[in-house]
């Protein structure tokens, strides 16, 4: 523990030069050491320091931190503010053996970026390796729209045409955004709860 305190909890410390651009933290209160614990022991860092307590050095902990960042720097080779603070270690424990093209996904960071829609641009990188929009905070269509497409629907879901009030139903994109579909009035569609659920299930192969 005392060897790990020299490498990850003092200021000016290696690993504040090796990774300071991406943990965030109070190196002093060793906010850095907690986090690299953390990653390394997927979570379980009691169990981690009781199995590890009579090792003479944290040399296993400097390694580790050094992988994640160079598999940071390969995946991800331009760095972005927005890199900061993002839990790089879970993600290397669980991807560090698939294949990524790095020009590909630098590319698609970039429309990501571009795009409107995408509202929390730091949770691009978490959408590019888990394919979860919900990383994205998509942008949702606002009140005035909702209350167009209710009156251009006559107040009924667009799918089983039965009528509800208007905040029984759902706002959602007739073209996914996932395949290029905007937030815009003309994109929209209101369904009700049950034919949103159905739909979101379909998509994710729960129905067939």
């Amino acid at each position: 523990l005392s060897n790990a305190r020299v490498f990850f909890s003092k200021s000016g410390c290696d690993a504040q030069d090796i990774a300071g651009r991406f943990l965030v933290g109070d190196i002093i209160r060793q906010d850095y050491l907690q986090t690299i614990l953390k990653w390394k022991s997927d979570g379980n860092i009691s169990e981690y320091m009781s199995a590890h307590r009579k090792n003479k050095t944290a040399a296993d902990l400097k390694d580790y931190l050094i992988a994640v960042v160079n598999w940071i720097e390969k995946t991800f080779p331009t760095y972005r503010r927005e890199m900061k603070g993002l839990p790089w270690g879970e993600w290397y424990n669980q991807y560090k053996g698939e294949k990524f093209d790095a020009n590909y996904l630098e590319g698609e960071i970039q429309k990501l970026l571009d795009d409107a829609d995408v509202t929390r641009p730091k949770g691009i990188y978490a959408y590019l390796l888990t394919g979860d929009e919900k990383h994205l905070s998509i942008r949702i269509f606002d009140k005035q729209v909702r209350r167009v497409i209710y009156k251009h629907q006559h107040g009924k879901c667009n799918a089983c045409t039965k009528p509800f009030a208007e905040n029984k139903l759902h706002a959602d994109h007739i073209k996914p955004w996932s395949q290029g579909g905007k937030t815009v009035e003309s994109n929209c569609q209101l369904w009700c709860r049950a034919c949103h659920v159905d739909f979101t299930r379909a998509q994710l192969g729960e129905v067939k």
